[in-house]
């Protein structure tokens, strides 16, 4: 989000994936969430996360994506 001049927010974008080879489809909308606010999203499912990853571009080293591992709380 940062890198497209957006603020850090949770927030809907429009999405294009014009940079795939053949992918010719419409940008469409995409929803954006913070890691705040998966957190929060999370704790209000009774989740509690066991480890977060965060995969880097090889060549700028920025990340790329979010990955969660998760664990059902022993209270529910």
């Amino acid at each position: 989000m940062i890198k497209n001049g957006l603020p850090y927010q949770s927030q809907w974008i429009e999405i294009a994936w014009k940079g795939l080879p053949g992918y010719s489809r419409a940008p469409h909308d995409g929803y954006c969430r913070t890691q705040g606010d998966w957190l929060k999203v999370f704790a209000a499912s009774g989740l509690r996360p066991l480890s977060i990853r965060k995969p880097v571009n090889d060549t700028k080293k920025l990340p790329v994506s979010i990955i969660f591992t998760l664990e059902k709380g022993i209270d529910d």
